[in-house]
């Protein structure tokens, strides 16, 4: 049966814990909003690890790229029905 100083304790802990897991994020991982400490180099928000200059060159133009080719595939004569098109997942 759960005393009122341990549920107390219980829940002292609980925050604790939770603390230490925002503390560990805030420390350890890169905030994606923040507009003001923006790297110069490609970096992984999750790892804070820098990218290659090769995948760093891959990354360039993706989005032109997809934007380009969604634009021609609308504007083509063979129109889809849709704008559902699914884009394969590439890998870099």
């Amino acid at each position: 049966m759960c005393t009122h100083k341990s549920k107390n304790l219980h829940e002292e802990l609980r925050s604790t814990h939770i603390q230490a897991i925002k503390d560990f994020v805030r420390e350890q991982c890169q905030d994606p909003f923040d507009i003001e400490n923006v790297p110069d180099t490609l970096v992984n928000i999750t790892s804070d690890q820098v990218a290659s200059k090769e995948v760093e060159e891959s990354m360039k133009g993706v989005c032109e790229d997809l934007l380009n080719q969604f634009i021609k595939e609308q504007l083509s004569k063979e129109k889809k029905k849709s704008f559902g098109i699914q884009y394969q997942r590439q890998l870099w």
